[in-house]
């Protein structure tokens, strides 16, 4: 089932011959995340989204949601959105999270934070519910939370800026390695 914003024109406008490669691995990541979501909607899994609640947090919320609203899509996934205060993914967060969450059919969707070092402990009690994680943010992340998302973008994973450092804006440890 093709999403939108996941058809190759789409695609292709975003890639542009002149696109520098670096870019373009980034957007291979996008691509991933596009195939995974539009998996979760093919198949009615339930996807939860929780988001770090400022501007740009509920901007990719947004965009997400929209996928879900598109009239191409036949299935009725349940899709629940929770926006979070703090800067890190919480273990009691994860624990609502993954009450709510189907042992067999459930993707989650952390937007805009949970990918730094104090996160790591409830991506694990959420990769313990979630058939799928997904994990889009822009800050410094930590390695460990990486690797436990089944698709990571993130433009420093691909040696892109980001304005954001993670001791100045978000209190935590940067680990990226």
């Amino acid at each position: 089932m093709n999403v939108y914003f996941y058809k190759e024109p789409f695609l292709k406008l975003l890639l542009m011959e002149k696109t520098p490669k670096i870019q373009k691995k980034l957007f291979s990541d996008i691509k991933q995340a596009a195939k995974a979501l539009s998996s979760s909607v093919s198949y009615s899994q339930n996807v939860l989204i929780r988001l770090h609640n400022d501007e740009d947090g509920s901007c990719a919320a947004l965009c997400i949601s929209s996928i879900f609203s598109s009239s191409i899509i036949s299935s009725s996934p349940k899709i629940i959105s929770f926006p979070s205060n703090s800067a890190t993914y919480s273990l009691e967060d994860a624990y609502i999270d993954s009450n709510i969450l189907s042992k067999d059919k459930s993707t989650a969707v952390i937007l805009d934070f949970g990918a730094n070092l104090e996160s790591v402990d409830a991506l694990k009690e959420i990769r313990q519910t979630a058939q799928k994680l997904i994990i889009i943010d822009h800050h410094p992340f930590c390695k460990e939370a990486r690797e436990l998302a089944d698709v990571f973008v993130s433009p420093l994973s691909h040696e892109l800026e980001s304005k954001y450092r993670s001791e100045e804006r978000r209190g935590g440890k940067e680990c990226r390695s």
